[in-house]
């Protein structure tokens, strides 16, 4: 008797599984396809977030180095809400925003910019419009980079001022 053995005869399968496997590694593509778009979501967001940071903070950390050198009270020459001009070895500095491009002396330094503000302080932290009265500055930037705002702040002393800002502090 030639009897062969069952799992020989049975070479395909039935159109059910096939069925039920397509339609398994259809929902595992699906899904798998969902998570790899909102990582490239992700991706996009925390790279514009960066970029952001990234350029204000340039602008903030480059504007405090140059006020830093700055020699006494009579080299701020100009003071507003959105532009400081002062002198560093004799060299006229300016840092504005024009539109939405932060320029030091017109040369664009950063852009998407929606806000720079400063303010400014006399040595008894009452606020001034006058450069000379200045002995510490407040600046903030906001920066947009794919629809994601960033706003960074800080405050300054130009090097030869901070001895009189302490002193204001001990009172």
């Amino acid at each position: 008797m030639n009897v062969s053995p069952r799992w020989k005869t049975n070479c395909g399968h039935t159109l059910i599984e096939l069925a039920v496997v397509l339609s398994v590694m259809g929902i595992v593509a699906g899904v798998g396809t969902g998570v790899v778009v909102e990582g490239g979501r992700a991706y996009r967001a925390g790279r514009s977030r960066s970029d952001a940071v990234a350029e204000a903070d340039y602008v903030l950390r480059r504007l405090a180095a140059e006020l830093r050198r700055v020699a006494g009270p009579d080299d701020i020459t100009a003071i507003s809400e959105t532009a400081i001009s002062f002198r560093v070895d004799g060299t006229e500095r300016t840092f504005a925003l024009n539109g939405t491009t932060v320029v030091r002396n017109s040369t664009p330094i950063a852009h998407d910019v929606t806000v720079l503000s400063f303010s400014y302080f006399k040595a008894d932290g009452s606020l001034t419009t006058d450069p000379v009265q200045v002995h510490r500055i407040a600046a903030e930037i906001a920066v947009v980079k794919n629809g994601l705002e960033v706003r960074l702040r800080t405050e300054m002393f130009p090097r030869s001022f901070r001895s009189a800002y302490e002193s204001w502090e001990d009172e």
